[in-house]
């Protein structure tokens, strides 16, 4: 179909197949105008109006956001700060229950292709132990400071947390970037860089805790992002600066832990740590 676009610099046509999506939309408007997705104010009809609006950088197919052979899309380039506007991040709060890494990453998982969540947290604590098991030598004490038979059966148990080892290995699994924001420091670490994935998500960790990030839609929940939506990155990123100003992240070189399993008094995360690695006991409460 024929979609007419009204830019900046005058009049063009845009011709693509029906089964095409507001992303695809976007994307041929910006090699004919120059305008990025994230800065295109898109008005659609007489009078003009922004019904687009709910589903820009959206996959939602064109039939479906109203767009037809014919239709007529004046397009103008947004300031920054109102591109910034336009999209609003939440953080979506995940139970604390030594699974919350697992739940963050099966979450944000979840809505893709609307389909039902289909990994849980054991289902993927499965998942790693198998992948460590199956590569001793990359997987190795050394790495792990536990036997690989040992760690593979430790993050297994429900009161294991995981961490930096479980995302490499989710992120290759799913194909998929995990980008975890530290809430004290806003550092941004990256799982699964270098491996050419076309998508992430980003995750809030504040200090002992993760919980998911997702942008709203219009009515939809967005988790996963292109690794090349720049803006996506400093909105997350800005959203956790929200909840750092608010003092809502544990420092955790200087608090304060008890081990549950043997009722010992630790000091800091490093001294957690070296007491899982030396015990395997892996769960712990503030003092």
């Amino acid at each position: 179909m024929i979609i007419g676009v009204q830019g900046p610099a005058g009049r063009c046509q845009i011709n693509l197949e029906g089964d095409k999506t507001v992303r695809d939309l976007q994307a041929e408007i910006m090699a004919k105008t120059g305008i990025p997705p994230n800065r295109q104010k898109i008005l659609v009809g007489f009078p003009p109006q922004e019904t687009l609006k709910p589903f820009l950088n959206s996959s939602t197919p064109l039939s479906a956001a109203g767009v037809e052979g014919g239709t007529l899309l004046r397009v103008s380039e947004m300031a920054e700060e109102e591109s910034a506007a336009s999209r609003k991040f939440v953080r979506k709060v995940i139970p604390s229950d030594n699974s919350c890494l697992f739940n963050s990453i099966a979450y944000c998982m979840a809505p893709v292709d609307n389909i039902h969540q289909t990994s849980s947290a054991l289902e993927l604590r499965e998942l790693i132990s198998a992948v460590i098991l199956s590569d001793p030598e990359e997987y190795c004490e050394a790495v792990l400071s536990k036997s690989n038979q040992e760690y593979s059966h430790w993050i297994q148990q429900s009161s294991s947390w995981g961490g930096a080892i479980e995302c490499s290995i989710l992120a290759g699994h799913f194909q998929v970037e995990i980008c975890a924001i530290d809430c004290q420091t806003l550092r941004l670490y990256r799982f699964g860089e270098g491996r050419g994935l076309s998508r992430r998500m980003y995750l809030m960790y504040d200090g002992i805790h993760y919980d998911a990030i997702s942008e709203l839609e219009g009515r939809k929940e967005v988790t996963l992002f292109r690794v090349d939506d720049l803006e996506a990155e400093e909105l997350a990123i800005a959203l956790v600066k929200t909840f750092r100003d608010k003092r809502q992240f544990t420092d955790t070189s200087n608090f304060s832990l008890r081990c549950l399993v043997c009722g010992q008094g630790i000091q800091g995360s490093d001294g957690a740590q070296k007491h899982a690695a030396e015990t395997g006991h892996g769960n712990f409460a503030e003092n």
